[in-house]
């Protein structure tokens, strides 16, 4: 359930963009994304998850607030339980197909240990799930077969994919086969599931810890998985164009969030966007949003060296990056949020519009102003200026 759908099943009208505060009545300060609000307002300072917004409405207590909406989602309905139940058993089955040939798969990507501590299955060639009694027509109902009576995931590794709670909502497999056009398939969006991309790959095994130093995010289960074989807490989400204020519950028990996405750029003969990080370019938005809510967390961008055959984590790890030296790189590359996007989005300040969007609507001059001095400032940290354009400092 996003910030929308809470606000009007509290009897509340909200628009994405810009409200008058239902806190404190002042016109056009309340922020509004999907996700999560804040009011502009210095006096009110509203702010939080569609979780804070519930408690706020209803003055209730935080498990009261995750009930509404727990029920309101689905999170007590029938079908919802259904889907979650199903899953859980069509995952065990795949567990039980793994064979040495797979583990081999995995190991020639260079997973070794961080299978033993991610669960995995295999969904073999033949319609597997109907050999383990699945009937057909409960298949078709969760996504996992089509009505021909073929399933959905063939000759795939196949992962678990589950909300901050722990349900699995969505399963993901990696095809074995070398000609197989598409790598990666999620299955599809149901009624009463999000899509795949409103979550994080192992996003559900930190939710419950509290002072997390360091958190890696990567982008793919691959990257994700790679990450952890190299012995770093990570979480991995599913593309590039996500609301990573969608988790803010998770980080903000975050201190250093280190961001690790591909380092491959558009041509430089490209008429727009060239020679910019093309995984950077989309996420740059959602990380300065992020850093808006979470003026505390530290962001770090750290792409990988640009090397030969080396465009991402899982390029890294399969040429032999060991885990000291992969920490000693971040130690000496990782680069804060704000001095990263002023220089690999385009170097020059009226080639910032990614930022100044995220100032919002109608940026103030001086904010904007701030933003173009980090640019020349000898500032040890310029995230400082991030911040105090935001008027958090």
């Amino acid at each position: 359930m996003d910030l929308l759908d809470a606000s009007a099943a509290l009897g509340k009208t909200l628009k994405l963009g810009y409200n008058d505060c239902i806190f404190c009545n002042r016109q056009k300060k309340l922020k509004v994304t999907q996700s999560y609000y804040r009011c502009y307002h210095p006096d009110c300072a509203k702010h939080g998850t569609v979780t804070d917004f519930i408690k706020e409405i209803k003055n209730c207590s935080l498990r009261d607030a995750q009930s509404f909406l727990s029920q309101s989602e689905g999170g007590s309905n029938t079908g919802w339980k259904k889907r979650i139940d199903f899953l859980e058993k069509v995952f065990v089955c795949y567990r039980q197909a793994i064979t040495d040939e797979v583990l081999e798969f995995l190991n020639g990507r260079g997973y070794y240990t961080a299978l033993e501590e991610i669960p995995f299955g295999f969904a073999p060639s033949s319609n597997y799930l109907q050999s383990c009694g699945f009937k057909l027509s409960a298949l078709v109902e969760q996504g996992l077969a089509y009505p021909t009576g073929k399933e959905f995931f063939q000759n795939r590794v196949v992962f678990g994919i589950r909300d901050l709670r722990g349900n699995l909502v969505h399963l993901q497999g990696r095809s074995v086969v070398q000609e197989e056009s598409l790598r990666w398939l999620s299955t599809p969006t149901v009624k009463g599931v999000s899509s795949i991309n409103n979550y994080l790959f192992e996003g559900h095994y930190y939710r419950s810890r509290e002072n997390i130093d360091w958190l890696f995010l990567a982008e793919g289960i691959s990257d994700g998985l790679s990450l952890i074989e190299l012995d770093v807490p990570a979480v991995s989400c599913f593309g590039v164009q996500i609301d990573l204020c969608h988790f803010l519950n998770l980080f903000s028990k975050v201190s250093n969030l280190c961001v690790v996405l591909d380092n491959d750029r558009y041509p430089l003969l490209s008429s727009q966007n060239a020679g910019l990080y093309k995984s950077w370019t989309p996420m740059i938005y959602s990380l300065v949003e992020l850093q808006k809510m979470l003026p505390r967390l530290h962001i770090w961008c750290c792409p990988p060296p640009n090397v030969s055959g080396v465009k991402d984590v899982n390029d890294w790890l399969r040429q032999g990056i060991s885990p000291t030296s992969f920490a000693e790189y971040v130690q000496s590359h990782a680069t804060k949020l704000l001095p990263f996007a002023l220089t690999a989005l385009g170097g020059s300040w009226e080639h910032q519009p990614i930022l100044i969007k995220s100032l919002g609507d109608n940026p103030r001059q001086e904010e904007l102003e701030l933003f173009k001095n980090c640019q020349q400032s000898l500032e040890p940290d310029p995230t400082k200026y991030l911040l105090k354009a935001f008027r958090y400092v």
